[in-house]
């Protein structure tokens, strides 16, 4: 390649800046706001676990949910039972997916992407019989007792979890053995019959696997593989109103042709994190269910059904597919593990960090590592990788001494839950197994555990590459989390 006055430009310089323009990629200005609708989306399809609604069975004009968790005894009660991994509780399901990535730019840090508002619609058929209209979250301990003032049940609206092989969506026909495509199996099969547990379900906000929430049973998330009873918040109720805007009355029977709208709680940080992951991955999915239970387990109670549009000719004529439409803002970037966002990688995040582990809040908002789960390994991430210090360093001034040593020692033995006071490991508790956290790591620093990089290859792309040198901590830029953090005050 040649200059303007004929002279070569050299080699070095080429590569340089064929790296900064790889490197930098496509940019999203901060602050643009990006309208996502669809009245189609991508995947829409019902699942049950039999072959006829698993793989192809399950794209249909018509998705049903329901449940089954209980059956009439001798004496005409209701027996309560668990679910398996073949045979949920919430047995009946509706899986909506849509490819986000043609409208919202993927591979972003999710913090930013801002959810500005989110709703999803579902049209209700009504082909089983006329329901009860109910706005209010299952309880589990109602739903297994006699009694009880609930008029219905709610159609819940839930985030997807992946289990098995699968790991994320294909709306392009991509091969891979992680993608679940149209016309996958939600359940394996082997000689014609399923073989093993479903492979995606039902999330709740910290994500909780909640297909057998109602009686317990199997679970895809728990340690063991199984869960006690609990009730779960959905991410939203579908409610129904009427054409003056007014919510239907509990109790009411749902119109046919009724328009389910669901509108998942903003405020929840879980929710929320759900969402900004799911779009850095291109994609925005959810499940719907119910614990309607048709005849054969209580009764002939009817259950709910809702179109869908597989049609390949157009719309479904016989009503309206799911929908999905959402405001997502893109801001400027965060610095990783600073929660309060005041700049610093200080006491404040890191003991938020390890309270939270504790607890076993799941808040997934503060997941460092992103392997979808919260727990120590998020604290060893936090410290160890974005404020790039030791375990073991109470004041978080990148050694580990005789200081940490005395923050341990003033707290010892207590119930508290923040690193900054001596709870290396995030149990709760400052004892003997975060003494052992500050003995095996006693006297380091984090300077001198550092590795260099070569000098050679860095240096001539440091110079080359002008303004990209400031963002490789080789070239002394500063993305290191040191470069304006201060020790805890």
């Amino acid at each position: 390649m040649h200059r303007p006055d004929g002279r070569l430009v050299p080699l070095f310089a080429l590569v340089a800046i064929w790296l900064l323009l790889v490197m930098a990629g496509p940019r999203y200005l901060a602050g643009q706001t990006i309208d996502y609708e669809t009245n189609d989306p991508e995947l829409e399809l019902f699942f049950y676990p039999a072959t006829s609604a698993n793989g192809l069975g399950s794209i249909r004009s018509h998705g049903s949910t329901f449940g089954a968790y209980s059956e009439l005894g001798d004496e005409g009660l209701p027996v309560f039972y668990g679910g398996g991994g073949i045979d949920p509780s919430r047995r009946g399901s509706i899986l909506v997916a849509g490819n986000t990535s043609t409208a919202i730019p993927v591979g972003l840090a999710p913090s930013r992407y801002r959810i500005d508002s989110l709703r999803f619609t579902a049209t209700y058929d009504g082909t089983f019989g006329p329901l009860a209209y109910d706005n209010t979250p299952e309880d589990s301990g109602q739903l297994t007792i006699a009694g009880g003032d609930d008029p219905g049940h709610p159609i819940e609206l839930w985030g997807v979890g992946f289990s098995g092989v699968y790991q994320t969506f294909g709306f392009l026909g991509e091969t891979g053995p992680e993608y679940f495509n149209e016309g996958d199996r939600r359940w394996p099969v082997s000689d014609g019959a399923i073989s093993g547990p479903y492979q995606f379900y039902s999330r709740d906000a910290i994500g909780r696997d909640v297909e057998n929430s109602v009686f317990g049973g199997y679970s895809a998330t728990e340690v063991g593989g199984h869960t006690a009873a609990f009730s779960p918040t959905p991410f939203a109720i579908g409610q129904v109103f009427d054409g003056n805007g007014g919510e239907l009355a509990p109790g009411a029977t749902i119109p046919r042709g009724a328009t389910f709208e669901f509108t998942p709680d903003l405020a929840n940080s879980g929710i929320v994190s759900y969402i900004q992951s799911s779009l850095a991955q291109g994609h925005l999915s959810f499940l719907m269910s119910s614990l309607h239970q048709p005849a054969g387990h209580t009764g002939a109670a009817p259950y709910p059904d809702f179109f869908l549009d597989n049609e390949p000719g157009g719309p479904n004529p016989s009503g309206a597919a799911p929908t999905i439409s959402l405001v997502v803002t893109i801001v400027e970037e965060t610095l990783p593990g600073d929660f309060n966002g005041d700049g610093q990688l200080d006491c404040v995040d890191i003991d938020g960090l390890v309270t939270a582990v504790a607890s076993g809040s799941g808040n997934l908002a503060l997941d460092v590592n992103g392997d979808g789960s919260l727990n120590p390994a998020d604290v060893n991430y936090w410290v160890e990788v974005l404020k790039e210090t030791i375990r073991g360093d109470a004041n978080l001034d990148f050694s580990v001494d005789g200081s940490d040593f005395g923050v341990w020692n003033a707290n010892k033995f207590t119930a508290t839950a923040a690193w900054c006071a001596g709870d290396f490991t995030a149990d709760g508790s400052v004892d003997g197994s975060d003494f052992g956290v500050w003995n095996a790591h006693k006297f380091q620093s984090a300077a001198a555990s550092a590795v260099p990089e070569p000098a050679g290859t860095i240096g001539w792309l440091c110079l080359g590459t002008l303004g990209l040198w400031a963002r490789h901590p080789s070239c002394g830029g500063t993305s290191s989390s040191r470069k304006g953090m201060g020790a805890a005050s």
